[in-house]
């Protein structure tokens, strides 16, 4: 969990675990690429901002690592309180515009080729993490909405296994020209106070796709951050 007011990241779980699981994505390793080989500086325009990198290494395992970034002043940058996701459609409006930088960084190139290193979407660690994810909180989710929708949707999604999510990550991957940071998420990105730039962070989960692995990372987005709060809908103007 992060404290969003002073950056303090706290975790119940033992240190041995959290590396096994870090390892298991390639967490550090991707980020350490993502920077060793320049990425950060191709995606960086006026609508995305990465940090700067200053230093980045990992051991051969992926269990153990460090990256120094450029400190984001707050005077320049903010980050949004947790518990208001992103409930403007001015928020959401720069969060797609920085994601289409990303998206469009390599477009018409193979990452497969250019960055050997860099896994596919629907590579085996992610996909069965993202498999996982979903076959435990659908029963959770479906009692959450039950009463919002109808008995056909309420009996589609009661009966969701889990691989539906893979097959999707697979059809993600027919091609490998886009770009994807596949961790978007208010707690990643920082907010421009004087443009309409945003700042991405935490780019361990980095994954290349086709073009359906647009949609994949703009519906996580929306899903993950977007809540129709306060009256605030994003389908109105």
């Amino acid at each position: 969990e992060m404290d969003c007011v002073t950056g303090v990241q706290t975790c119940a779980l033992p240190i041995s675990e959290i590396q096994q699981a870090v390892a298991a994505v390639s967490a550090l390793k991707q980020e350490t690429n993502f920077y060793q080989n320049s990425i950060h500086e191709a995606v960086k325009n006026e609508k995305c901002y990465v940090p700067e990198c200053y230093a980045a290494e990992v051991n051969d395992e992926g269990t153990m690592g460090f990256i120094i970034l450029e400190w984001i002043q707050a005077s320049k940058w903010t980050m949004r309180d947790l518990s208001q996701g992103c409930d403007s459609v001015e928020l959401a409006s720069r969060v797609l515009r920085g994601l289409a930088r990303v998206h469009s960084t390599y477009w018409g190139e193979s990452l497969s080729t250019k960055f050997d290193w860099m896994f596919p979407l629907n590579d085996e660690a992610m996909r069965n993490h993202l498999v996982g994810a979903v076959t435990a909180v659908t029963p959770t989710a479906l009692s959450n909405i039950e009463n919002q929708i109808s008995d056909e949707l309420r009996t589609r999604i009661s009966e969701l296994t889990g691989e539906e999510m893979g097959s999707l990550m697979d059809d993600c991957c027919n091609e490998s020209f886009v770009l994807l940071h596949n961790d978007v998420k208010m707690e990643n990105m920082f907010f421009s106070v004087d443009s309409d730039g945003i700042c991405l962070i935490d780019w361990q989960t980095l994954r290349h796709g086709g073009k359906l692995a647009l949609t994949f990372e703009v519906v996580q987005f929306m899903s993950r951050n977007v809540e129709d709060r306060k009256s605030t809908r994003l389908n109105s103007s």
